[in-house]
């Protein structure tokens, strides 16, 4: 017959290389001893309680001045504008009236600036409503809707009412006028919470939509406060459906319900560390960072899934099985962290605010993956872990704690367990290789 293959300990080239001795034969002895294993989970325990600290103090914001280059000249004129020409007041907006029955329609008019005047969010005298003005120009409301309409039209061409021209935009069809939209001007008070902003918008929106005008509120920075207003759900349902995602494909790899547990606990720990680590890196929540929360799911279930399946396949104690999932997975599963940090390194130089931001949270990523990936994990392992698998699928699996090799017959009874045929072993379908005929 075939020769049998070296045992996994003859293999110089993986066996003796530095993160192999490291993280194979140091880091197990030392997470054996249970004084290490309390530090571990004290350390992740402290590492989720700075997270959750920062979590409950993030703040949402965005600025689309963030995107340009701290070295650019129109970054360098902005500067000067906010230091030397800060604009006062708040946020700027108008409410748009469509075309309808204006003359008609005068008490909502009336009505509309009113509520606006009323509204908490809006600064005081910001008001700027040409209906008001004109009816204080003209001491009393005309009482037929084409004088009413010429009226405007001179008021908006006098001194008095010059200012309103670019508010009303009216036509004149058949000799007869119409007002085709208009708007109203006002400013929000300071706000400087995201949440605050976003009230502040539904509340102008609400007075729009309960006006008997066709009105709505606009003004350039609702593109943004929309953002804020449905970021943190979409943030929350995203990592949900990635997490489940993450789930349901490892307890299909792994046929561990209690593998997959744990490694979605670990995945659940690195992302709440994450989204802390945002505030205390100085950054905000915001479309940027919320899309990096999204992507470390999928970034941080290789640290703990690859040992958590060594740890299934192979055999022994807790303890056994935790050393030989470090020896046999635990070195490939540092340099690959390792080469992922190398390839995102050089962001640290960047000048704008997109690759700060990857960078910032990238580093989070991958060095508190890693911890709870190589130290968290095989000391839950070491002390809940879940029972191996049957010796016959172990030996199928291969783990390099056995020296057996799966031959077709056994491989094709993987498959059968796999899909859904666990029941395989128990009627002969996997046998060891000295087993066969």
């Amino acid at each position: 017959g075939a020769p049998e293959p070296p045992p996994p300990e003859a293999d110089s080239k993986t066996k003796h290389t530095i993160p192999n001795m490291i993280m194979g034969e140091w880091l197990p002895q030392v997470l054996k001893k249970p004084l290490a294993k309390a530090g571990v989970l004290l350390g992740a325990v402290a590492i989720l309680a700075v997270a959750i600290v920062g979590a409950l103090n993030i703040r949402m914001e965005f600025d689309y001045e963030w995107f340009i280059p701290d070295d650019a000249d129109v970054k360098t004129a902005m500067n000067v504008r906010d230091d030397m020409f800060p604009m006062g007041g708040g946020l700027p907006f108008s409410v748009y009236t469509e075309a309808g029955d204006y003359f008609g329609q005068q008490a909502a008019l009336a009505a509309l600036s009113q509520s606006m005047r009323d509204s908490k969010y809006v600064a005081e005298g910001s008001v700027r409503s040409w209906y008001d003005d004109f009816v204080a120009y003209k001491g009393a409301v005309p009482a037929v809707a084409d004088e009413f309409y010429v009226d405007l039209a001179a008021f908006l061409k006098d001194p008095a009412g010059e200012r309103y021209a670019d508010d009303v935009v009216m036509k004149e069809e058949g000799g007869s006028w119409s007002i085709v939209s208009a708007r109203y001007h006002a400013n929000f008070v300071e706000l400087d919470e995201a949440t605050d902003q976003v009230n502040a918008m539904d509340d102008v929106r609400a007075i729009a939509d309960n006006s008997e005008m066709d009105a709505f509120a606009y003004t350039q920075p609702f593109i943004f406060i929309d953002g804020y207003k449905v970021i943190a759900w979409e943030m929350v349902r995203n990592v949900l459906l990635a997490t489940t995602a993450v789930f349901i494909i490892i307890l299909l790899l792994f046929a561990s319900i209690e593998g997959a547990v744990l490694v979605l606990l670990m995945v659940a720990c690195v992302e709440v560390s994450v989204f802390g680590f945002i505030h205390w890196g100085g950054n905000y929540m915001n479309s940027v960072t919320c899309i990096l929360v999204v992507i470390s799911v999928g970034l941080s279930v290789d640290y703990c899934a690859h040992i958590t399946h060594a740890f299934l396949v192979a055999t022994g104690t807790r303890e056994e099985r935790m050393e030989k999932a470090l020896r046999h997975i635990g070195g490939a599963v540092f340099n690959g962290g390792i080469t992922t940090y190398l390839a995102c390194i050089l962001l640290c130089l960047s000048k704008t605010y997109v690759f700060k931001s990857f960078f910032l949270l990238l580093t989070v990523i991958i060095w508190v993956g890693l911890y709870f990936g190589l130290f968290v994990m095989p000391v839950v392992l070491s002390l809940v872990g879940p029972p191996s698998y049957p010796s016959e699928l172990a030996d199928a699996l291969g783990d390099g704690s056995h020296e057996e090799k799966p031959s077709s017959k056994a491989a094709q009874g993987v498959t059968e367990v796999f899909m859904g045929a666990p029941r395989a072993m128990e009627m002969g379908q996997l046998q060891r290789p000295d087993q066969q005929s």
